[in-house]
């Protein structure tokens, strides 16, 4: 359903008519679009409103019914009603006026959100995500993805992996003019701030001249000081880039890490986001390559999960996910991982310690190395250790405030 309003708006645009303050009653998924329609030369206007309507899923006979019945050089239609309620007719125009960049799974003009736990992949899957805008790909349910090649994702960096991200990039044939990034040409590897007012209207700018259709945030606690878990500075943080993302209408997708219980770390990105998504590794030992993918949160139906296949080249996606590992219902860890997490904080307690130097002291105990792998990954998860992938081989570091840690992460 689509606003008389709006149509009218698009309306008067299309004909080649001047406007004023009419944009300011626009509602938010066509505010931009007519913003960028009034730039064009009017002959190249109706090709642009059938391109975005296709980027987005909206059927443009639902465009041309909504123009048939209104006068554009004519009054405007009331844009509110004398209704003190709402009804199911506004929230169902709220749902169909909604674009989407992967419809179902990453909303278009707002927040959206990947989950999962440290070392899964979610840079890997955002660059996977990079890789299918630019060379034009289905998404990865075989939806189509209606934008045009070479459409750029701009990235914000906060965890400032550049080795890891260019090496992925590379692997999966991106060139670098793909990625356009946060930061400025004469300090491309800075850290980002974004609780500066300064740095956001930086990156209002950059959105504006690489004309990105995805904002990445790797990740959202390493780009702010403020505490997520307080009502009152996630408010603070949030609102400037939904708000951003609401006048630029670009999808924003902000990366973050799963707590042990699966859940987003920060409860309130959950609220601000408009769809959470969580990326999963149930089998590391068996199905080192393979991730459940799923929607968690959403205002419409979800989707069906999605398998991952980690690739070299990129991911491959299926319809037959793995399933999740049987949670543990409580009790005592068991005892060999007790060991593993007691033998990793003796060793690390002296210093950065080398992976691969761990785990060939692990086994000349004669245990398992996976068990030493499931230790790693519940320390990582519980915010007790953290890796370095940047160096070559990894170095593991032992957290000595874990509240602090885990704060960064939400």
């Amino acid at each position: 359903m689509i606003r008389p309003y709006d149509a009218w708006i698009l309306g008067r645009l299309l004909i080649g008519l001047t406007l004023f303050g009419e944009l300011d009653a626009v509602s938010r998924p066509f505010r931009s679009l007519a913003e960028h329609l009034a730039r064009l030369p009017v002959e190249e206007r109706q090709t642009a409103l059938g391109g975005f309507l296709c980027s987005i899923g909206i059927d443009p006979d639902l465009m041309r019914i909504a123009l048939a019945g209104l006068d554009p050089e004519g009054p405007p239609p009331e844009t509110m009603d004398s209704r003190s309620f709402a009804t199911l007719e506004d929230i169902a125009r709220i749902v169909s006026n909604q674009p989407w960049l992967w419809r179902d799974w990453i909303a278009g003009g707002v927040l959206n959100v990947v989950a999962s736990e440290p070392g899964t992949g979610k840079t890997r899957f955002a660059l996977d995500l990079a890789r299918r805008l630019w060379f034009a790909l289905a998404w990865p349910d075989n939806q189509a993805n209606h934008l045009p090649e070479r459409t750029k994702t701009l990235w914000i960096q906060g965890d400032r992996n550049f080795a890891e991200m260019l090496q992925a990039s590379q692997d999966f044939g991106l060139p670098g003019e793909s990625v356009a990034l946060g930061s400025s040409p004469d300090d491309p590897t800075g850290a980002l701030d974004l609780d500066d007012p300064e740095t956001l209207a930086a990156i209002g700018q950059r959105i504006e001249a690489a004309a990105p259709a995805l904002v990445v945030i790797d990740t959202v606690g390493m780009v702010t000081d403020r505490n997520l878990c307080r009502p009152e500075e996630a408010r603070a943080f949030f609102a400037p880039l939904i708000d951003l993302a609401g006048k630029t209408g670009v999808a924003f997708l902000g990366l973050t890490h799963l707590s042990k219980d699966k859940e987003a770390l920060g409860r309130r990105i959950v609220e601000k986001a408009r769809v959470v998504i969580k990326m999963t590794q149930p089998d590391p030992e068996g199905q080192k390559d393979r991730r459940r993918l799923w929607v968690d949160k959403t205002a419409v139906v979800k989707p069906p999960a999605l398998g991952i296949t980690m690739g070299g080249a990129g991911n491959d996606y299926d319809f037959t996910p793995p399933a999740e590992r049987e949670a543990n219902r409580g009790g005592r860890p068991p005892e060999k991982l007790d060991k593993a997490i007691a033998f990793l904080t003796e060793k690390l307690t002296g210093g950065d310690r080398k992976w691969c130097e761990l785990v060939t002291e692990w086994e000349a105990l004669n245990e398992a190395k996976g068990t030493l792998f499931n230790a790693s990954r519940t320390m990582l998860i519980g915010g007790l250790m953290i890796e370095d992938t940047s160096r070559k081989p990894k170095v593991c570091q032992l957290v000595k405030n874990p509240e602090n840690s885990q704060q960064a992460d939400s």
